[in-house]
């Protein structure tokens, strides 16, 4: 090739490797960032996740609150159902929901009722990291530790209520430190009944194709019980540490 014709091409050449190298300076840090939001965790976004208290009864740590989240521990929303026939419809197609007492904002002091199947996805994860839902057989354990042996009762329930926010004021003297309030539960076909009367937490055990078991608190009882449970129910969701 003539010397003069690769003199000519020299400018063009070393152009085109400048903007080859302008290219590459804008590109990778896009790529770097792109990479690092693929390869990071995704986000739980919930205003409730910094609330959680723990609490520590025998050789187990619970939350001393009921768990107030609107997205699964894999940073996927829950859909909340804001009526009832939006509960129902939930519940007919298996899909996992939450929403406050008598479907309103005013009660979200008293945490989030879950039907079971948000409480089931084991891909998702309704508990935050570091805790989960507990199987029937925590729940026992609790109950058993909190186990006082009067009359033929197991008095756990007693320990674990709350002094206030019970039926005809029959609370409980809470020196386990549960604080346990009765919230009442969602029925289910979507209505929210027993306020005042009763309180319910999820486990994580089911019980066959449409029901789970849950542990039971009653105003006219000193006793915790477990009981079994329609899956399209909305309880309140305790968990305990990993």
């Amino acid at each position: 090739m003539p010397e003069s014709t690769t003199r000519d091409r020299t400018p063009i050449i070393v152009a085109i490797i400048g903007l080859i190298g302008v290219v590459l300076a804008s590109t990778i840090p896009l790529l770097k960032d792109k990479l690092s939001e693929i390869m990071s965790p995704k986000k739980v976004v919930s205003s409730h996740i910094d609330r959680i208290t723990p609490i520590k009864i025998g050789n187990q740590i619970w939350m001393q609150n009921n768990l107030n989240v609107d997205h699964f521990s894999s940073g996927e929303s829950i859909p909340e159902a804001k009526s009832l026939e939006e509960w129902q419809g939930f519940a007919k197609n298996k899909m996992a929901c939450w929403s406050y007492r008598e479907y309103s904002s005013n009660y979200a002091k008293y945490g989030k009722f879950y039907n079971f199947y948000a409480v089931s996805d084991i891909l998702l994860k309704l508990a935050p990291l570091g805790w989960h839902i507990p199987s029937k057989s925590e729940w026992q354990q609790l109950i058993t530790y909190l186990n006082d042996n009067q009359n033929g009762h197991n008095g756990a329930g007693k320990r674990m209520k709350s002094s206030a926010g019970w039926k005809d004021g029959n609370g409980g003297n809470n020196d386990s430190g549960f604080t346990a309030v009765a919230t009442g539960f969602c029925g289910n076909g979507g209505g929210f009944i027993e306020a005042g009367i009763k309180a319910d937490w999820w486990s994580s055990t089911d019980c066959g194709d449409f029901c789970a078991f849950a542990c039971e608190l009653l105003y006219n009882s000193d006793d915790a019980s477990i009981n079994e449970a329609g899956m399209a129910s909305g309880f309140n969701v305790r968990c305990v540490k990993d």
